[in-house]
């Protein structure tokens, strides 16, 4: 199932679905249900991430460099501020690039939310607790390199255990499995909560997002599919990616035959 599904899981879903068909000879329509039916019980997802019930829910997002952190955080933050007339405020801990603090100051003020920039771990604390009013807040972090762990370490001493928080591990579609296998293990040290998988525009393996939740063991938050904001990204639902994985399998099939 050359659509993004790692190997192992292509040959377990594939067993699945053999199993589950009815006796006889299954059309392929029956065939192509069974499968998406298989895929989306892989597929936990946290459904519409909602505000904080009194006091802020608060969300860092984490991940490589390069997979669209700082525009996802925009999106959700619109979202939150034009669709559920949420409080949101912002806050930064990637002072490391000051072109991703300048846009994200640039997306504060189109939104009219407060932006805390943070340069240590022992900052944060206090950061969060001035911002403890607002309905979301959202962390925006320095990229690190999965596969270098000094630089995952340095992340996470801004959230030790009890940090008060939630963590979005935030990856690429477009990124190679391997790489995406690595990034998922590498910062698992980080005890993230969900994942949310951009840039699914740019590839037409769909089943990337499968396979990324399934070796993450966490649910999927969201799905991005380009830069606008905050047009550009979706609630995930199980349902709806498995369609999608699906439908991408079968074309292929239509098109090797």
């Amino acid at each position: 199932m050359a659509v993004g599904v790692a190997e192992p899981y292509a040959v377990e879903l594939a067993e699945r679905t053999h199993k589950a068909v009815p006796g006889g000879t299954p059309d392929d329509g029956d065939v192509l249900a069974m499968l998406g039916r298989a895929l989306a019980d892989d597929l936990p997802c946290t459904g519409p991430i909602e505000p904080g019930d009194g006091r802020a829910r608060v969300l860092a997002f984490v991940g490589p460099t390069g997979v669209g952190k700082t525009t996802t955080i925009a999106k959700v933050a619109a979202r939150a501020r034009i669709l559920d007339g949420a409080s949101v405020a912002l806050v930064t801990v990637d002072t490391f690039r000051m072109a991703a603090i300048d846009q994200l100051a640039r997306y504060a003020d189109i939104l009219e939310c407060p932006l805390e920039v943070v340069k240590r771990p022992d900052d944060l604390p206090a950061a969060l607790e001035r911002l403890a009013g607002y309905d979301l807040v959202l962390v925006d972090t320095t990229g690190r390199n999965p596969r270098a762990a000094d630089q995952v370490n340095a992340l996470a001493r801004f959230f030790p255990a009890g940090w008060g928080g939630e963590m979005v591990l935030t990856v690429a579609c477009s990124t190679r499995l391997p790489d995406l296998f690595a990034t998922v293990d590498a910062f698992a040290r980080l005890r993230y909560d969900m994942v949310c998988v951009t840039k699914t525009d740019e590839t037409d393996a769909p089943g990337t997002a499968y396979s990324v939740v399934r070796r993450a063991a966490r649910p999927l938050a969201w799905l991005t599919d380009g830069q606008r904001v905050p047009e550009d990204i979706e609630d995930a639902e199980a349902a709806v990616l498995a369609a999608r994985v699906v439908g991408e399998a079968a074309a292929r099939v239509r098109l090797a035959g």
